[in-house]
C-alpha cells in the first residue's frame, strides 16, 4: 500500500476510535465516489467526516525517494443542519466535530516515527451544508516498494 493511502486509512481508523465521534459517519474518499459517500452519510445522520485523498509536495525535488516534506491531509466535516440538529440527528455541531478531528489527529502517529501536525481549520463556502476543512501536514519518502 502506498504512503498516501496508508495515511488516509490511519486517519479514518483514529477518528473511528474516538468515542466523541462515535455518532458521526467517518469515511475515506475514494476518488470519483465521494458524492455517494457524503449523500448516504448525510441522509442517515446529518453529519459526516471524509478524509480526503492527501496531496504531496517536495521542496527538494532531487532528493532520493522522492522525499515529500509537505504532505497535506484534509478532513472534510459536512453538516446538514436541518437533519443533524433535529430529533433524529446527532446534535453535534460541525464546529465541535471539526475541533474533535483537530484534537484527535494532531500529533497522531500514522506510522512508526511519523506524525500529523494540525495546520488549519477553515470554513468552506457551501449553499446547503456547513462545511469545515481540518488540515494537517506530515512528511515521508515514497519508497520504491510502496
Amino acid at each position: 500500500m502506498g504512503i498516501l493511502t496508508t495515511i488516509q486509512e490511519a486517519c479514518v481508523t483514529a477518528l473511528q476510535a474516538d468515542r466523541r465521534l462515535a455518532p458521526v459517519a467517518i469515511h475515506h474518499e475514494k476518488l470519483k465516489n465521494i458524492e455517494n459517500i457524503i449523500a448516504r452519510a448525510m441522509a442517515k445522520l446529518g453529519i459526516s467526516c471524509v478524509v480526503l485523498t492527501p496531496g504531496a509536495e517536495s521542496s527538494a525535488p532531487n532528493a532520493p525517494g522522492p522525499y515529500c516534506d509537505n504532505i497535506r491531509v484534509v478532513v472534510e466535516v459536512a453538516e446538514n443542519v436541518t437533519i443533524n440538529q433535529g430529533r433524529s440527528g446527532t446534535r453535534l455541531p460541525a464546529s465541535d466535530v471539526a475541533e474533535f478531528v483537530a484534537n484527535t489527529l494532531h500529533l497522531h502517529s500514522w506510522t512508526t516515527g511519523k506524525t500529523l501536525t494540525f495546520s488549519a481549520l477553515r470554513l468552506v463556502p457551501d449553499e446547503a451544508l456547513i462545511v469545515y476543512h481540518v488540515e494537517f501536514k506530515t512528511a515521508a519518502s515514497f519508497a520504491a516498494d510502496s
